[in-house]
C-alpha cells in the first residue's frame, strides 16, 4: 500500500497544468518520475490497476459548497461555449450544495483535507488476482529435478503479487510464462548457465569482433566428456572469463550497454532470477523499482546480486521487469505470433530464440494451462 499527499489540492485535474497532487499520483502509480500532461494522467486514470493500493489525501468533495468552487466552474465554462453546458453547470452547483455536509458537521472537527481510498479497487486488492498452482507449472517444467516444493513456492509468490504487477489475466500469464520458460530453461535455473561451447560463444558480440574471434576456442567449454574431466576450479575460471567478456565494457556506448564498466562486473551481474536479469544497470533498476513498490524492505541488489537466486526475489525481479517495461501492455494486443515476438524484443532485441518463444506460447495456449488461474 502507498499514500499520496495532496494538501491544498481541490481535486480538480487541469489538463494543461496538473497540480502537484496529480503529478505525485501519476509518479506513485507508474513509478515514472517524468512530468506528463494532464491529458496523459486523465487517459490512464481509468485503467491504473495499481491505484487500488493507494490512499490519497486531498480536499474532500463533501466540504465546500458551490460558491467556494467557483474557480472550477469558471475553468470548465471557459472550455465550452454551449448554453446547454452552462445550464448543466448550474444544475451541478445545486447538486453539490445538496450533497456537501462536512461544514455542517463542524462539531466533529473534520479537516477539509481527508484521506481517501478506492473501495472498488480495494475489493479487487483483497483477492489474489490469480490462483496459479504447482500442477499448472508442472505442465511447463516436467523434469523431476524441478521439485514440487520449488514450483509451489513460485506459484505462491506470483499469486501474492499478481494484481500489483499486472499478471492478472490469462493472456498476460500465457505471455509471461512463455518468456520465463525460455529464460530459465527446462531445469528452471535461477542463474545463467554459462557452459558455452565455441559455436555458441561466437554468437556473442564480443567474440564477433575480429580481434577476439580466436579467443572463443580457448574460452569455450569442451563437450560433455571433456567437461567431466575438468575440476570445479577450472570450470569456475571459465565461467568468470566468459561472463566478463560477453557482458563487458565493450557494450558501453551501444544500444546493448549494461552498465558494466568495471572489470568483474560481467560475472558479478550475470543472469539471475526469472528473467535472467543481466548487467549492473538492470540490477540498479530492479533495486529502485523494488523499493518503490515495497518501501518497507529497502533492498540493494547491486550490492547483493546473489539475492536474486532466492525464490521471492527471483520471482519479483522478473515480475517487476514485466511491469516496468510494460510488457503486459504489449501482451494485451493478442495471441498472434507477431505479438509474441514484440514481447520477446522487449527482453532481448537481438535474440535468435523468437521461434522457441512462440512455440512455448502456443503450447501453453494449446494445453490451456492457465485457463482456470483467473
Amino acid at each position: 500500500m502507498k499514500k499520496v499527499e495532496g494538501d491544498g489540492s481541490d481535486g480538480y485535474l487541469n489538463l494543461e497544468e496538473p497540480n502537484d497532487f496529480f503529478k505525485a499520483f501519476y509518479q506513485t502509480v507508474t513509478l515514472d518520475e517524468s512530468d506528463v500532461p494532464g491529458t496523459e494522467i486523465a487517459k490512464n486514470l481509468s485503467k491504473w490497476d495499481s491505484a487500488q493500493f493507494l490512499y490519497h489525501k486531498h480536499a474532500s468533495e463533501w466540504y465546500d459548497k458551490a460558491p467556494e468552487k467557483e474557480s472550477i466552474w469558471e475553468s470548465l465554462l471557459g472550455k465550452f461555449t454551449s448554453p446547454h453546458f452552462a445550464e448543466l453547470i448550474e444544475h451541478e452547483k445545486e447538486r453539490v450544495d445538496n450533497l456537501v455536509w462536512m461544514q455542517d458537521a463542524s462539531g466533529l472537527g473534520l479537516s477539509k483535507e481527508v484521506w481517501n481510498w478506492w473501495p472498488i479497487g480495494h475489493g479487487v486488492a483483497f483477492k489474489s488476482g490469480c490462483c496459479i498452482t504447482k500442477d499448472m507449472l508442472r505442465k511447463i517444467w516436467r523434469r523431476t529435478s524441478v521439485t514440487d516444493d520449488f514450483l509451489e513456492s513460485v506459484a505462491d509468490e506470483i499469486n501474492e503479487i499478481a494484481v500489483m504487477v499486472k499478471l492478472d489475466t490469462k493472456l498476460r500469464l500465457d505471455h509471461f510464462f512463455a518468456q520465463i520458460q525460455q529464460e530459465v530453461g527446462e531445469n528452471f535455473r535461477l542463474e545463467e548457465d554459462l557452459t558455452y561451447q565455441e559455436s555458441a560463444l561466437k554468437e556473442f558480440s564480443y567474440y564477433k569482433l575480429a580481434e577476439h574471434t580466436s579467443e572463443a576456442a580457448t574460452d569455450a567449454f569442451p563437450d560433455r566428456a571433456g567437461r567431466a574431466l575438468m575440476t570445479d576450479a577450472e570450470k569456475q575460471a571459465k565461467y568468470e572469463v566468459i561472463a566478463n567478456k560477453i557482458y563487458g565494457a565493450h557494450r558501453e556506448g551501444t544500444e546493448f550497454a549494461l552498465g558494466n564498466t568495471e572489470f568483474g562486473d560481467g560475472w558479478k551481474y550475470r543472469g539471475r532470477g526469472l528473467k535472467q536479469l543481466t548487467g549492473k544497470d538492470n540490477y540498479q533498476d530492479i533495486t529502485d523499482w523494488y523499493n518503490d513498490l515495497w518501501p518497507d524492505e529497502q533492498m540493494d541488489f547491486v550490492a547483493t546480486p546473489e539475492k536474486l537466486l532466492e525464490i521471492k526475489y527471483a520471482v519479483r525481479s522478473g515480475a517487476l521487469f514485466w511491469l516496468k517495461k510494460k510488457m503486459w501492455d504489449k501482451a494485451d494486443e493478442g495471441d498472434a505470433g507477431i505479438i509474441v515476438d514484440k514481447v520477446t524484443e522487449i527482453i532481448n532485441l537481438a535474440t535468435d530464440t523468437k521461434e522457441d518463444r512462440r512455440k512455448h506460447f502456443n503450447e501453453i495456449i494449446k494445453e490451456r494451462i492457465f485457463n482456470e488461474a483467473i
